[in-house]
């Protein structure tokens, strides 16, 4: 069966390049899909959720590894000196 002519010529023809534009455009309608979003954003929190467990984890860790200090003191405040401070620049002048 070959088509009538005058409806071939009514149809319009669609270049390669724009059926590529319009493979594009669907892609970024997919890819604005709030469905899409909400997964990313989940993979997202979750992926973040476990990465603070591990930082938890290792620092808990450490601080039970950790070797004790003197009694009775406060590690904070262990290496300050009272008094007068040194001067930090000494070859400066004011």
């Amino acid at each position: 069966m070959s088509m009538p002519m005058g409806r071939w010529l009514e149809r319009p023809s669609i270049p390669r390049t724009d059926r590529i534009d319009q493979h594009d455009k669907a892609q970024l309608r997919m890819a604005n899909n709030p469905s899409t979003k909400k997964r990313q954003r989940e993979k997202d929190l979750k992926d973040r959720r476990v990465e603070k467990a591990l930082l938890k984890k290792q620092r808990r860790d450490e601080r039970a590894n950790r070797a004790p200090g003197d009694p009775g003191v406060d590690p904070d405040i262990a290496d300050i000196v009272p008094g007068p401070q040194p001067i930090p620049f000494e070859d400066s002048e004011l």
